[in-house]
């Protein structure tokens, strides 16, 4: 991550979480914190109780705690704001491989109104020709926005995907100063 970003990885075991939510330009995020750090972000989400059951097995126990989270809600809402190019939240990353803690790694490198493709992130984790695979690990980013997954575009400089929806990944670049 950075010098002023915790990381903790984790592989095994179910945290127990406190979450809250944010209304942004791009519509409600909900975030989720546990004693390690930021676990959860999310968007497309309108409600606490659909929040809780997208969080599913991942988590031990989920608790509404807008207090506990108002640090990561503060950064998320100075960066909507134009205030806020790198975040500075501790995080546990609970990925499921080694190859996506990495592409996650190299995809938060990615500085504020950059971008870089997705072949190029395959070459920095050091699996040159994965660019699929680097795709599908970017698709299961826990923490998006915060791990800028959105920077990651395609070779001939069109968008590619995004898991929140390609207007979603338009607005954040846009907000980061690209043309899109």
């Amino acid at each position: 991550m950075n010098e002023k970003q915790n990381v903790t990885k984790n592989k095994v075991g179910r945290p127990f979480v406190r979450f809250g939510s944010l209304k942004t330009p791009i519509g409600p995020i909900f975030v989720a914190i546990s004693k390690s750090g930021l676990f959860d972000v999310a968007f497309g989400i309108t409600d606490q109780v659909r929040y809780v059951a997208r969080l599913g097995t991942r988590v031990a126990r989920a608790t509404p705690d807008r207090r506990a989270v108002s640090g990561a809600l503060d950064q998320l809402d100075n960066y909507f704001s134009g205030n806020l190019t790198r975040f500075s939240i501790p995080v546990d990353l609970r990925v499921s491989t080694d190859f996506t803690y990495r592409v996650l790694l190299a995809a938060n490198q990615i500085p504020f109104g950059q971008t870089i493709s997705y072949g190029e992130t395959a070459r920095l984790v050091g699996s040159p020709g994965a660019s699929r695979a680097v795709g599908g690990a970017l698709g299961r980013n826990p923490l998006p926005i915060v791990i800028p997954c959105h920077r990651v575009i395609a070779t001939d400089g069109s968008i590619g995907g995004f898991t929140g929806g390609l207007a979603i990944k338009k607005a954040l670049l846009r907000l980061e100063g690209h043309q899109v």
